[in-house]
């Protein structure tokens, strides 16, 4: 239900964090009904739109059985898709958990955008409280696809934050019943903004001065950028002469808690198995490096996808980090040593988590089960401590099931964030109750790759058609000929009557 990003107009997914020693395991979530924000506008059809596109068992659990059920602490919900709704409050969407038109307030104006208004959530709203209970937080997404209403960034960023101050936070509107989640306050807000950098920084300085005023709470701030820097929002320096917007990291670096970066293959760059992998870690170098320099208090989460799909996106066979190579060559020790920054690790995200077990040893265990055991090791430059100290015997990437791409085709991808960020920072409670041997909060049918033709299938099947086809188009060619040459006979039996009568 939660999520580090969506930035179409689709539903989410779940993401959730893990306080593991020093580390938080922070994956994203969001209530999005398909493993992709695709862009489809309004409602899907059905009660229960299935998480999954080939198989409709696969279904996403609600907030309060990811809180229960797995390691995760801080749980990205996606989230917010329009700053301003038709009555200038917050638009938001959560697929089928809590969704426009069902979820309107009463005597509420029609939406802008098709399917995104104020919604009032009473379910999340409980599970919100369930999971601040046991220790974990709920961090809300941003993920607008307009920022400005007018040609004034500085009005309208002041506005925005105050809006989500007082209706996700510990505000006042002048009707309470309209809060979306009723008195249940969420712990901070993640920006997943991409290339629209206008309001962005007085809309982010003013609602650090909002969450300051409040001394019963610590709330956080984060950003959700890809992995090639620089982008848009955060990074890097504006010259002087620049007609561009400020960047938030460039302007006032204290504003930001943690950046979760992305590392997908997407530019090229950042996928793990890019190019033999220099591009993943360079880029991890160079954001740590960057946060550093800005402000050493920022924790640099590092985004990975959760699960194995060659067919999800473009070239997304090349962002998976399999168990294998994860523990083989040690890849979060690395990080642990190389990157004096490093919070911890992203998931995208934990819907598709719940279904990946890559341990042949344990069926039980997840993709982020594995990334939290290798988030409690003593960082140390000797793989063979991490490999005996994982229970888990990898399953080779190539034979784990499969997951297809979404029904309604590509979209940007929902991100989760992992953070490590210490604890007396970020007052996060090392949780003693989560556990990886409870009831999976999804019920998993068939594996995916069981409703997906195998290679030999396909094949077989694309020689079958193209000798249908051979037989098809060799009749029709025979078929013509034959009625050209009877056309042809009866043109010369009537040249031949024709003459004879002239004779005669």
């Amino acid at each position: 239900m939660l999520l580090v990003e969506i930035r179409t107009t689709d539903k989410m997914k779940m993401l959730s964090n893990t306080v593991l020693l020093n580390n938080e395991l922070a994956a994203a979530a969001t209530l999005l009904t398909s493993a992709l924000a695709v862009a489809v506008e309004g409602p899907v059809s059905g009660d229960k739109p299935p998480q999954y596109p080939y198989e409709s068992t696969y279904w996403e659990a609600t907030l309060g059985d990811f809180c229960k059920n797995t390691d995760y602490t801080i749980y990205h919900i996606t989230g917010l898709m329009q700053y301003f709704d038709g009555n200038m409050a917050p638009a938001i969407d959560f697929a089928y958990h809590c969704q426009y038109p069902t979820n309107k307030p009463p005597n509420w104006k029609k939406p802008i955008s098709p399917g995104f208004s104020l919604l009032l959530c009473p379910n999340i709203a409980a599970d919100i409280i369930t999971c601040q209970s046991l220790g974990k937080k709920v961090v809300l997404s941003l993920s607008p696809r307009a920022f400005m209403l007018d040609s004034s960034p500085i009005i309208n960023g002041n506005v925005s934050a105050n809006n989500i101050w007082n209706y996700f936070f510990n505000g006042n509107i002048p009707d309470m019943k309209q809060r979306p989640f009723g008195s249940a306050v969420l712990d901070g807000v993640d920006l997943m903004h991409s290339t629209n950098a206008d309001g962005v920084l007085t809309f982010i300085a003013e609602l650090r001065r909002l969450f300051d005023s409040d001394n019963s709470k610590k709330y956080t701030i984060s950003g959700s950028p890809l992995c090639n820097f620089p982008d848009y929002i955060f990074s890097w320096p504006v010259n002087e002469n620049s007609t561009e917007s400020p960047r938030v990291l460039t302007e006032n670096p204290k504003l930001i808690d943690y950046v979760v970066t992305f590392m997908l293959s997407s530019p090229n760059i950042c996928g793990y198995q890019f190019n033999e992998a220099k591009g993943f870690w360079s880029s991890i170098e160079t954001w740590s490096e960057y946060l550093w320099q800005q402000n050493q208090n920022i924790s640099l989460v590092v985004g990975l996808v959760s699960f194995f799909s060659p067919q999800w996106v473009d070239a997304s066979g090349l962002d998976y980090v399999p168990v294998s190579e994860l523990i083989s060559k040690n890849v979060i020790g690395q990080m642990k040593m190389k990157f004096p920054n490093f919070g911890g690790i992203a998931l995208q995200e934990t819907s598709y988590d719940s279904v990946n077990n890559p341990c042949i040893d344990d069926m039980n265990s997840t993709y982020s089960t594995v990334v939290s055991q290798l988030l409690k090791l003593i960082p140390n430059e000797d793989n063979s401590t991490a490999a005996s100290s994982i229970s888990c015997s990898p399953i080779p990437a190539e034979q784990q099931s499969v997951l297809g791409p979404p029904k309604n085709g590509g979209g940007d991808l929902d991100r989760a964030a992992i953070m490590q960020k210490e604890k007396d920072e970020i007052e996060v409670t090392n949780s003693t109750t989560t556990t990886t041997t409870t009831t999976k909060p999804f019920t998993a049918g068939k594996p995916l790759s069981d409703n997906n033709p195998s290679n030999s299938t396909v094949t077989i099947g694309v020689v079958v058609a193209v000798v249908v086809a051979v037989i098809i188009m060799t009749f029709v060619v025979f078929y013509c000929r034959k009625r050209r040459k009877i056309a042809m006979r009866g043109s010369q039996d009537g040249l031949n009557k024709g003459s004879v009568g002239k004779e005669a």
